[in-house]
């Protein structure tokens, strides 16, 4: 078992991602806070990275008010200090560094000194993150970033930045020859959805069921996992990341030996019970299911189900839920992800984001396809979230203006303008990136939405993002998202079995990560 991961968001709230030759870069949003992240932009095509830094003046940076460095790679290992300053409160200082690499080579871009940095490394050609990184070792103020070259990536900017703070840092910037990295594929699967979201809660917790620190799971989810009952699962995953407890699957007409042994097990480890949370009515999750499932939860242990009139009233109470559990938090209601709850085609998007809502203990609320329920907008205005930054996930196609309007919202908060769910992660991806609510060292690929709902909380315990393909493995698109990410994916996991990605996508995600 892989360490859990939670992942903290970033202070500073990133513009939106648009579409742009079929893949998303940055624009400029009133709370970019003066990051320059449309210089790609102005100069996409260009093969001279010395063109994307001109447009990178460093505005806030007293100390050298122009453009970034451009670094020789011939002059390499180089090793300089610099300072970053803040003018007023609001103002947040860069350094920018420009690069042309060299295909096969290993960059190691690294700071040291009080001050606390970050470094973000861009395709300066795209302006997509190809990688970061914020403390070297944890709780260290340091920043150490490895990235190895490749063909079709060889442009980069590394920015520096130093939250909001003044102070000086020593850059170094070295280059080595690279070795190929190998990423560790997976399937992660069962020989049915139910048995699949076990393998998935193996996956996180191992065969004998721990969290993050060591002790032992203490709490289940359980859902209907039937097509017709997923909508009632897609805000799950804010709890499961809170109580860091599985999510298993049930049927309407039974309960699956395989999530009886599952909770069996849960119960075992953890002194003979445990705490069963069941999301959903009766008309998913019937009486005898619940007298069913309260038989296993063990001396000691409790169960509750959590429901409301409709799907939207039970993703408000979901969220309720989760602010009572949050309590005096400071960081408590801070952010709130909103999605279409109506057509099921957005439920990709929705189970794209959940990752980010189980590890950043943030609610998923949902609108209809053209309004905003009234369960919606009574959560929205609650105490918990009032004052909460809202995201919208999907595109207009699944959430028209009217909607978006009603959330006290605009287009720059979208994490994606795509309908088609392959370019949607991709986007929602890239949002993670943006705002450091996930790393790039772990890609979940998913094809059926039953199994994107257990690698939800997959990809939130581990960090990473989730990405969609066809049974015959990824789009040229979503292939070259990986493509170009080849450097620094570490570990990949497919979710479901041949029958949901075969052999040979298998195989092609493989040949497009560890191919030289």
């Amino acid at each position: 078992m892989r360490g859990f991961v939670r992942v903290v968001c970033c202070a500073v709230l990133i513009g939106a991602l648009v579409p742009a030759n079929a893949l998303a870069t940055p624009t400029t949003d009133a709370r970019d806070l003066g990051r320059v992240r449309t210089a790609a932009d102005k100069t996409r095509g260009v093969t001279s990275v010395s063109v994307v830094l001109a447009a990178f003046v460093d505005g806030f940076e007293p100390d050298d008010a122009g453009p970034g460095q451009l670094i020789d790679d011939t002059n390499l290992p180089l090793t300089q200090s610099r300072a970053l300053q803040v003018t007023t409160e609001s103002d947040y200082d860069f350094d920018h560094y420009g690069l042309t690499a060299t295909p096969g080579t290993k960059y190691t871009f690294e700071t040291s000194g009080t001050l606390d940095t970050a470094i973000t490394l861009y395709n300066a050609e795209s302006g997509e993150i190809l990688a970061w990184n914020d403390d070297a070792i944890n709780g260290d103020s340091a920043a150490r970033l490895e990235w190895t070259a490749t063909s079709g990536v060889t442009e980069v900017v590394c920015e520096i930045s130093g939250w909001a703070q003044d102070g000086s840092y020593t850059m170094l910037i070295s280059a080595a020859p690279g070795v190929v990295r190998q990423a560790e594929l997976a399937r992660v699967w069962g020989k049915n959805r139910m048995a699949g979201a076990v393998a998935t809660a193996k996956a996180i917790y191992g065969a004998d069921y721990k969290k993050s620190d060591g002790s032992p799971v203490t709490d289940v989810i359980v859902v209907c996992g039937e097509d017709k009952s997923i909508v009632d699962s897609l805000s799950a995953a804010s709890l499961a990341g809170w109580w860091e407890a599985p999510l298993l699957m049930t049927y309407s007409a039974r309960l699956p030996d395989e999530t009886i042994k599952a909770i069996g097990a849960i119960r075992t480890s953890n002194g003979g019970r445990v705490r069963i949370h069941v999301l959903g009515g009766t008309a998913v999750v019937p009486p005898a299911i619940y007298s069913k499932l309260s038989s296993l939860k063990g001396s000691g242990g409790t169960i509750e189900r959590i429901e409301g009139k409709n799907r939207y009233a039970l993703a408000a109470k979901v969220a309720s839920r989760l602010a009572s559990l949050l309590g005096n938090d400071p960081d408590a209601g801070d952010e709130v992800f909103v999605a279409n709850g109506e057509n099921p085609a957005s439920f990709f998007d929705a189970l794209a984001a959940s990752g980010y809502c189980y590890s950043l203990g943030a609610p998923l609320l949902l609108t209809k396809n053209t309004s905003l329920p009234t369960e919606t907008k009574q959560a929205l205005q609650s105490t918990a979230y009032s004052s909460a930054v809202i995201y919208p996930v999907n595109g207009p196609k699944y959430m028209p203006a009217g909607v978006l309007n009603g959330l006290y919202a605009d287009e720059a908060d979208r994490l994606t303008r795509n309908s088609d769910r392959y370019l949607a992660a991709i986007d929602i991806a890239q949002w993670g990136f943006y705002t450091f609510s996930a790393t790039q060292d772990e890609v979940v690929i998913v094809n059926k939405l039953a199994d994107a709902l257990a690698a939800g909380t997959y990809t939130g315990a581990t960090g990473g993002v989730m990405l969609y393909a066809p049974i015959t493995g990824p789009t040229s698109v979503t292939a070259m998202f990986l493509s170009d990410r080849k450097s620094t994916i570490s570990y990949v996991d497919i979710f479901g079995g041949e029958l949901c990605i075969s052999a040979a996508g298998y195989n092609k995600v493989d040949t497009l990560l560890n191919s030289n």
